[in-house]
């Protein structure tokens, strides 16, 4: 039997003229103790690309980072937002990697800004 192949969106950021991605170990680690094998993910330029991507993980865990950018959920206080918000890229992959895998009937673990991303999904608000 093979080891569940587990998606992890990444942090995005932007450092020295390039955009990066990065997974803490710890989520890794965590992965791998539960009998999984961990595999960060990056956001494509294609939706078709994001339904390739389902397809072929058995579960997700979406992890913290930034703040949701406010116009994401119609927020009235966006100086409140920490100065690092979530890039545009990784808010659209997020949300619709996590349609595709409810549609798909796919486990989602949700950390800090992934629970939060996921209530703003079903049309929830952040202050």
């Amino acid at each position: 039997m093979n080891k569940p192949l587990i998606g992890i969106n990444p942090y995005c950021f932007h450092y020295r003229d390039s955009y990066w991605n990065a997974t803490r170990e710890k989520y890794y680690m965590a992965i791998w103790k539960a009998g999984g094998v961990p595999l960060t993910l990056h956001h494509p330029l294609d939706k078709g690309d994001i339904n390739e991507l389902a397809d072929r993980i058995d579960g997700l865990v979406m992890v913290g980072g930034p703040d949701i950018p406010s116009n994401v959920y119609g927020g009235k206080n966006p100086g409140l937002l920490d100065e690092d918000v979530m890039l545009p890229e990784r808010e659209l992959f997020d949300r619709n990697m996590f349609l595709i895998m409810k549609r798909l009937h796919k486990p989602v673990l949700s950390i800090c800004a992934g629970i939060q991303h996921i209530n703003v999904i079903y049309g929830g608000n952040l202050y």
